[in-house]
C-alpha cells in the first residue's frame, strides 16, 4: 500500500458517504448543531460540579449550583432524544440510496464481470456491508467533531481550574498512543475484513444449497446434507479462524493501551492533589474533583476520538475499495435499453474473433470467422465445451471480442444486445404468465393478444390465464420442466428483433421433442417473422432445418455447410451424425 493510499481512500470514501447522506440535508444539518451543543456541556458541567462541591461544603448557593447541574443534564437528555430519531432518518435515507445505487450499477455492468469473482466479492461488499459502513462512517465523522469540540472546551476548563498544561499534556500525550494502536487496529480490521469476503461467499454458497428449493430434491436424493454442511463448516471455519486471528492482535494491542492508561490517570490524580492544595482549603475539594472530572471526561472523549478515527481509517479503506465500483467508469457501462429492438434482419459479420474470460488462462474462441446473412437460418453445433454458447453471446452483443471485431449490419461496436433470445439457463419468474412473457417486450406487456400468439407459438396452452400467478415460492401454479420451457420461448419471440438466437434452450427434454419445437419456431421465422436466427445444440436433429450449420470444436470453426454436405465431407459432423442417428427418423423432414 503507498503512503498517498490512506488520504485517497478517505478522500474517495468521504466523496461516497456524501453522496448518499446529502439526500437528507435537514437533519444531517441539525444533527450537526445538536452535536456542537452537546459539546461544550461536559466542560460546563465539570466547572459547574466543582463550585457546587465548594458550595456544598461552605453551605453557600447550593440550590443555585445544584439547578444549574440540573439544567445541563436536561440539556443532554434532550439532545440525546433528538439525536436518536435524526440518526435513524439519515440511516434509512442512507441506506435506501445505496441499495438504489447498487442495483444500478449492477443493473448497467457489462455481462462479462459478471464472470469475473471479484466483481462478485465487490457486490457482495456493496450490497451487504456498505449501507452499514456509509452510516458508521457519518456516525463516527460526527463523533470526531463532537468529540473534538468536546475536549476543545475541556481544556478551558481545565485552565479555568489551574490544572495548567500537565493534566492536558499527559491525558493527550497517553491519546496519541491510543491513535497509534488504533492505526494497527485499523489494518488488522481492513486485512480481516478483505480476505474474508470470498470465504463468506463460499460459506453462503454452501449453506444455500441446502435452503434452495431447486437444489433440496437432489441433495436429499444422493443423502448429500452431511457432506454440504462438512463443507459448509470448513468455509465457515476459515472465516472463524480470520476473525480469531483479528480479535487476538486487537487484544494485545488493547492490553498495551490500557496499561498505559492506567499510569496516565495515575499521574494526573497525583498533579490534580497538588493543584487543589494549592489553591487552599476553600476551594481545593472543588478544584480536585473538578480537574479529576474533567480529566476522566477529556480521557474518555480521546478515547472516542482515537475509536473514532479508527473507525474513519477502517471504513474510509473498505468504502474506497468500493470506489471503482461506485465512481469510476469502465467505459463498457451498459445503460439499461429503452429503444425497441431493430426488426429488421441482422447481417452478421465475425473477423478473426478471440475471446478469453477474466482470469481464465486460455482462449475460449480462437480466429474465429464468418458471416451470417441477413433472415438466414444458422445451426451452431458441436460437442460440449465447443465454444458454441460464448459464440452466441458475441453474436447477442453480450460480450465484446478480446481480438478481432463483431459487426452487426456492418456496423461495428454496437451497443447492447442487437436481438432476442431463448437461453438454456432461463428464469423462471414467480409472477404472472403475462409478466413472465412480457419481460421479452414490456411495450407491449398488456397487449393480451400478442401475448398469446407467442404462446401459441411456443406450444403453450397458458394463453387464457396470463394473470395466473406462476411459482409455488408465493403461492402460484407451479409448472413442469417442458411447460417453462414454452413460457420462456414464448418470452423470447415476442420481441420484434431482426435476429433470434435459441441457445439450447430444449436441452432438458427429449430429442424428439426439441425436433418438434425448434421445427415449429423456425417456420415462423420463415414464413411470418423474418429474421435472422442462430439455433446452438450439441444434438444435431435440429440442425437438418437449418440453411447452413456451422460445426464448431475446440473455440474454432471446423467445418460449414449443408446437412448433406457435411454427411458427405466424413468429418467431425458425420461422426456426431452416426452417433446420434438413432434418436431420429429420416422421415421427420427433409434433409438440406
Amino acid at each position: 500500500m503507498s503512503v498517498n493510499q490512506p488520504l485517497r481512500d478517505r478522500l474517495a470514501a468521504t466523496k461516497i458517504v456524501w453522496q448518499f447522506v446529502s439526500a437528507a440535508p435537514l437533519p444531517v444539518l441539525t444533527q450537526a448543531i445538536l452535536r456542537l451543543l452537546n459539546a461544550f456541556r461536559p466542560a460546563v458541567s465539570t466547572v459547574i460540579m466543582a463550585a457546587f462541591v465548594n458550595a456544598l461544603i461552605a453551605g453557600q448557593n447550593v440550590l443555585i449550583w445544584a439547578v444549574a447541574l440540573a439544567l445541563v443534564t436536561l440539556i443532554e437528555l434532550l439532545t440525546d432524544m433528538a439525536n436518536q430519531p435524526i440518526s435513524e432518518w439519515i440511516e434509512a435515507t442512507a441506506a435506501r440510496r445505496v441499495h438504489k445505487s447498487v442495483l444500478a450499477k449492477i443493473a448497467s455492468a457489462p455481462l462479462i464481470r459478471f464472470h469475473d469473482p471479484s466483481f462478485h466479492d465487490s457486490v457482495t461488499r456493496a450490497s451487504q456491508d456498505l449501507p452499514v459502513r456509509i452510516t458508521r462512517w457519518f456516525e463516527s465523522f460526527m463523533t470526531f467533531v463532537n468529540m473534538a469540540a468536546a475536549i476543545a472546551a475541556l481544556i478551558v476548563a481545565i485552565l479555568a481550574l489551574g490544572g495548567g498544561p500537565i493534566v492536558a499534556g499527559v491525558v493527550l500525550a497517553n491519546s496519541l498512543l491510543g491513535i497509534v494502536i488504533q492505526r494497527y487496529m485499523t489494518r488488522i480490521d481492513v486485512e480481516q475484513a478483505r480476505n474474508a469476503t470470498r470465504p463468506r461467499r463460499i460459506a453462503e454458497a454452501w449453506a444455500d444449497l441446502l435452503a434452495n428449493r431447486k437444489a433440496t430434491s437432489e441433495v436429499r436424493l444422493f443423502r448429500a446434507q452431511d457432506w454440504i454442511h462438512r463443507n459448509w463448516f470448513a468455509a465457515y471455519q476459515q472465516c472463524a479462524h480470520l476473525d480469531r486471528a483479528a480479535a487476538a492482535s486487537r487484544a494485545r494491542l488493547g492490553l498495551i493501551g490500557s496499561v498505559f492508561s492506567v499510569i496516565a490517570y495515575a499521574i494526573v490524580a497525583l498533579v490534580s492533589l497538588f493543584v487543589a492544595n494549592q489553591a487552599g482549603p476553600a476551594q481545593a475539594a472543588g478544584v480536585f474533583v473538578g480537574l479529576l472530572m474533567t480529566a476522566q471526561a477529556m480521557q474518555g472523549y480521546l478515547n472516542a476520538i482515537v475509536w473514532a478515527i479508527g473507525r474513519l481509517s477502517q471504513d474510509s479503506s473498505l468504502i474506497g475499495d468500493l470506489t471503482d465500483f461506485f465512481s469510476r467508469s469502465t467505459g463498457e457501462e451498459t445503460a439499461p435499453r429503452t429503444d425497441r429492438l431493430d426488426s429488421q434482419p441482422v447481417g452478421i459479420e465475425l473477423e478473426n474473433v478471440h475471446f478469453r474470460y477474466p482470469a481464465a488462462q486460455c482462449d475460449v474462441l480462437r480466429g474465429v470467422t464468418a458471416n451470417i446473412a441477413p433472415n438466414e437460418v444458422i445451426a451452431l453445433v458441436g460437442p460440449n465445451g465447443a465454444g458454441k454458447s460464448t459464440l452466441s453471446a458475441l453474436i447477442l452483443n453480450f460480450f465484446r471480442a478480446s481480438e478481432g471485431s463483431v459487426a452487426f449490419n456492418g456496423k461495428r461496436d454496437a451497443d447492447g444486445p442487437q436481438g432476442s433470445a431463448v437461453l438454456q439457463d432461463f428464469t423462471r419468474y414467480a409472477l404472472s404468465v403475462r409478466d413472465n412473457v412480457g419481460f421479452g417486450d414490456l411495450a407491449r406487456i398488456e397487449q393480451d393478444s400478442v401475448l398469446q400468439r407467442a404462446l401459441t407459438r411456443a406450444g403453450s396452452s397458458l394463453g387464457d390465464d396470463l394473470d395466473t400467478s406462476l411459482g409455488p415460492e408465493f403461492g402460484g401454479r407451479d409448472l413442469s420442466g417442458g411447460e417453462w420451457l414454452r413460457v420462456a420461448i414464448a418470452r423470447g419471440v415476442l420481441p420484434e428483433s431482426g435476429l433470434l438466437v435459441m441457445d439450447e434452450p430444449t436441452a432438458a427434454i427429449d430429442p424428439v421433442a426439441e425436433v418438434d419445437i425448434v421445427n415449429r419456431l423456425l417456420s415462423h421465422c420463415r414464413d411470418g417473422d423474418g429474421r435472422t436466427t442462430v439455433v446452438v445444440s450439441h444434438r444435431l436433429g435440429v440442425s437438418r432445418f437449418a440453411d447452413r450449420i456451422i460445426v464448431m470444436d475446440q473455440g474454432r470453426i471446423c467445418e460449414q455447410g449443408s446437412h448433406r454436405e457435411l454427411l458427405a465431407a466424413g468429418g467431425l459432423y458425420a461422426s456426431m451424425w452416426q452417433a446420434q442417428s438413432s434418436w431420429y427418423s429420416e422421415s421427420d423432414t427433409d434433409q438440406r
